[in-house]
């Protein structure tokens, strides 16, 4: 099949070339929350040139995508006929494999980044094993490797549909599978229709091609492959050796599949809207982007960092806890299989879940909305909750009710993401806030945080331990909330941020004053403080009492020392299990100085619940 995709473009920002077109699966199929049209189009033309004025991107000098490596010894392995038998030793394989495809890579490879790809590595063979043996089952057996796109060629055009992953053909040539990669949960998650149109297309329809630089066209190679009739698509997790074809069709039907999502593709292909979001650090247009705030010297840092950093409470709550952690999970990307959570940070979950719920009515929380030991409530039932989850959250919702700032007069805003960039230091921020909203004149930035108990200190010892706060308070100085939500909520005269600390059987709220020129100038030392360290740190050593043992990635550290159960702050003893300060006798009361906000930090770094992004950039 021939498809015409219009080559009308229309960003927010000046062209001055816009060139040919290679369609990624992925960027096209991005969930419609996270999907920015004008990221999309211009990631779909290689050759584009933009005007003057954007930020020249750069690169750290490590390798960031640990699944590539994977990948490429994948591909290394199958195409030397290394294909894994029961009698093999999976893990040499992998080690020698991994090795060849660093001794083969641009960038550094940490040696972290290697102890993962080999485990990756030898959880994606078992899975292939595991694929191998049902293929055989039914008398289906991949002998033949290839690397193919799709092509929809005219006089005055050039398409290419793109996705990455592993192809396989049969031996027969009648059947063509893709394998995606995933770090874990196979078959676990909905397939999405418009990335998995363009892969069944591509399978329909692809043919091996040229490789020249990413920039220029690619040729296609035809009459090498023999016409399928089957497509499939398969996912591979390679933390947990999980697999699942998750598509099956004809090839008639893949090619209508694909059909059925060109309305969406041409859409965003096209341009025009923006989205911010993590895209945004990556994005060669960010600094001319109408909807990202570009705000120099919003964090108080003049160096600029030594590649573009992505900022946010949770990723310096990480560094915090130890800058080696940090490094292996947000800046390497490494991946864990998906852990339970602990107990304080289940119940920061619940609690959260609830109350944005609950607010999303633009409603006062009331006593009659509240689960009971017998009873789950309304909201609560559209969680889907169990009673078990309910008694969890009911003591700390009965106190947030005594205290809920909406009223029937408030505006709402809910499941906001707060993108901006700090153009002076190269940095993007993100942050989401708990609840914004508009009572009277007053516009109100608040987050609510679960706490065991609540302790007395002064008002900016809180910014130490919860980061959230003078970074909200520079981003409603600075007037970087979403344009849309400003729009939403109206009009108003006075900016706060506000605090609440809810306990099983106490509610606090802090408040601060975003036009008082005092709160201003410590948010804006605090942050600056926070930030400026770990901006400017390439070498992301150990912290001295680093929790190696509640550590995700501490399996892939050098450094790891998974005995130790506690850290000491300044005298304080933190129980790395349980995130709660030992009380010993030996120590002075609790006052408010450096290392109680070190040590409560450290408590709630332990109870925050980092998000991760589990997509392929590709």
């Amino acid at each position: 099949m021939t498809t015409q995709i219009p080559h009308d473009w229309l960003p927010g920002f000046p062209v001055t070339t816009a060139g040919f077109l290679r369609i990624s699966a992925s960027q096209v199929g991005a969930e419609n929350n996270r999907a920015c049209h004008d990221f999309i189009s211009l990631k779909s033309r290689p050759a584009a040139k933009i005007g003057e004025g954007y930020l020249q991107l750069r690169y750290p000098p490590f390798e960031s995508f640990p699944l590539g490596i994977v990948r490429d010894a994948l591909l290394s392995s199958i195409s030397n006929e290394k294909v894994i038998h029961e009698f093999e030793d999976k893990d040499e394989i992998a080690e020698i494999a991994i090795n060849d495809a660093i001794s083969k890579s641009r960038g550094h490879v940490e040696k972290s980044h290697k102890l993962w790809a080999v485990d990756a590595l030898v959880g994606y063979l078992t899975a292939w094993e595991k694929a191998r043996v049902e293929d055989m089952a039914h008398n289906i057996d991949f002998t033949d490797l290839e690397v193919i796109q799709a092509f929809d060629d005219t006089e005055d055009s050039h398409t290419e549909w793109f996705a990455w992953g592993i192809y396989l053909t049969s031996h027969d040539g009648k059947v063509r599978e893709f394998r995606a990669l995933k770090f874990s949960r196979a078959g676990l998650t909905t397939l999405n229709p418009v990335r998995a149109g363009v892969i069944a297309r591509i399978l329909a329809d692809g043919v091996p091609h040229s490789e020249p630089s990413w920039s220029s066209p690619r040729d296609p190679i035809y009459k090498v492959l023999a016409p399928a009739q089957e497509v499939r698509i398969r996912e591979i997790g390679c933390l947990d050796a999980s697999q699942a074809i998750v598509l099956t069709a004809s090839v008639e039907d893949a090619r209508n599949l694909f059909t059925k999502s060109l309305p969406t593709i041409i859409e965003r292909v096209k341009g025009g809207t923006q989205k911010s979001g993590p895209n945004c650090r990556s994005c060669r247009a960010n600094t001319m982007c109408e909807t990202l705030p570009n705000r120099p010297g919003l964090l108080g840092i003049t160096a600029f960092a030594p590649w573009p950093k992505a900022y946010s409470p949770s990723k310096f709550h990480t560094y915090r806890r130890c800058p080696r952690q940090y490094f292996l999970q947000d800046e390497l990307g490494l991946r864990t299989k998906p852990e339970t959570q602990n107990s304080a940070q289940q119940r920061g979950l619940l609690v959260h879940a609830w109350l944005e719920q609950a607010h999303k009515r633009s409603k006062a929380c009331e006593i009659s909305d509240l689960p009971t030991p017998t009873s789950l409530g309304v909201i609560a039932i559209e969680l889907s909750w169990n009673q078990d989850e309910a008694n969890v959250a009911l003591p700390f919702l009965a106190q947030h009710q005594l205290t809920c700032p909406i009223n029937s007069d408030s505006q709402v805003a809910t499941e906001i993401a707060v993108e901006a960039l700090d153009t002076d230091a190269d940095i993007s921020i993100s942050t989401r806030p708990d609840l914004v909203y508009k009572n009277g004149e007053d516009l109100v930035w608040r987050e609510m945080k679960t706490v065991s108990s609540i302790k007395d200190l002064e008002n900016d010892i809180y910014f130490n331990i919860y980061p959230q706060l003078p970074l909200a308070i520079r981003l409603m100085v600075e007037n970087a909330l979403p344009k849309d939500v400003l729009t939403k909520l109206g009009d108003f005269k006075n900016k706060r941020v506000e605090l609440e600390l809810i306990s099983s059987d106490e509610c606090k709220i802090i408040t601060w004053d975003c036009d008082d020129e005092t709160v201003k100038l410590a948010a804006w030392s605090q942050l600056a403080e926070q930030v400026d360290t770990w901006a400017s740190d390439t070498l992301f050593a150990p912290s001295s009492n680093p929790p190696c043992n509640w550590c995700k990635v501490s399996q892939w550290c050098e450094f790891a020392n998974a005995e130790q159960v506690k850290a000491d702050i300044g005298g304080l003893q933190v129980d790395l299990k349980t995130g709660e300060i030992i009380e010993n006798s030996s120590i002075p009361l609790l006052s408010n100085d450096d290392r109680v906000a070190k040590a409560l930090g450290l408590v709630a770094s332990l109870a925050e619940v980092s998000e991760n992004d589990e997509d392929i950039p590709f």
